[in-house]
């Protein structure tokens, strides 16, 4: 795929409905990313987008052993861009094409087509398909959970998510999540329980569950970053 464009969302949008069709292509070409050059026309179905890719270099695992590593390198070379690109389909798919797709094939593997659907694809809306798009999920994990006020580390609760994905993988599209203190709040308070005592999946629930409540009794917003953190925990010990 040529440098300096985007994919046009009609041609996405095409393969997003023919998903079946084009996992087959892509299964029988799992390291080929020119592959997807028959179904682009270059005259109809780019347009020009600037950017510059040459440091994108994606560590390649069949887990999620570099997802840390990944996002880090993905935040570092795109928090430069706008809002709107980094939310932006063609920009994340026209990346997995020419960037990652050797990363995406080896790490999500191709054994049913519904990968290629949820992880290659905005498959619902935007504040959902961002959470599990193969390379956005990984950025943004970055983006949410950095720490400003922690100079020491400010990655530390971004080095935590990773390791517990789960967490923002059920939070990241809900309204609290959208204010920086009441996320970090939020965090915070996870980050404690989890050093106290084994955090599953029913934890996370009921923790996302939990901060929806406070949402809806209060406004959130108004909290500082402490108070979010210790209402949290004073629910969860209930």
């Amino acid at each position: 795929m040529e440098k300096n464009k985007l994919i046009r969302q009609r041609v996405i949008n095409n393969l997003k409905f023919n998903y079946s069709e084009f996992y087959k292509l892509v299964k029988e070409n799992p390291k080929n990313p020119n592959c997807i050059n028959s179904l682009v026309n270059p005259r109809e179905d780019l347009i020009d987008f600037s950017f510059d890719d040459s440091k994108i270099n994606f560590l390649i695992s069949e887990d999620k052993k570099f997802d840390f590593e990944n996002g880090m390198m993905l935040y570092e070379n795109l928090k430069h861009l706008d809002l709107t690109t980094l939310t932006d389909e063609r920009f994340w798919f026209t990346l997995l094409i020419n960037k990652g797709y050797e990363y995406m094939t080896t790490r999500w593997g191709l054994a049913k087509d519904t990968i290629i659907k949820y992880h290659w694809f905005y498959f619902t809306n935007i504040r959902r398909s961002i959470v599990f798009h193969g390379l956005a999920r990984l950025f943004w994990r970055v983006k949410v959970s950095i720490d400003e006020e922690n100079y020491e580390d400010p990655f530390k609760l971004t080095k935590f998510a990773f390791e517990k994905p789960e967490i923002l993988k059920n939070s990241m599209f809900r309204g609290f999540m959208f204010h920086e203190s009441t996320r970090l709040g939020y965090l915070d308070a996870m980050y404690e329980i989890a050093k106290e005592e084994k955090i599953g999946i029913d934890d996370i629930y009921l923790a996302t569950k939990l901060m929806t409540k406070l949402g809806s009794a209060s406004l959130l917003d108004f909290y500082d970053r402490g108070e979010i953190k210790q209402m949290m925990l004073d629910e969860m010990s209930e």
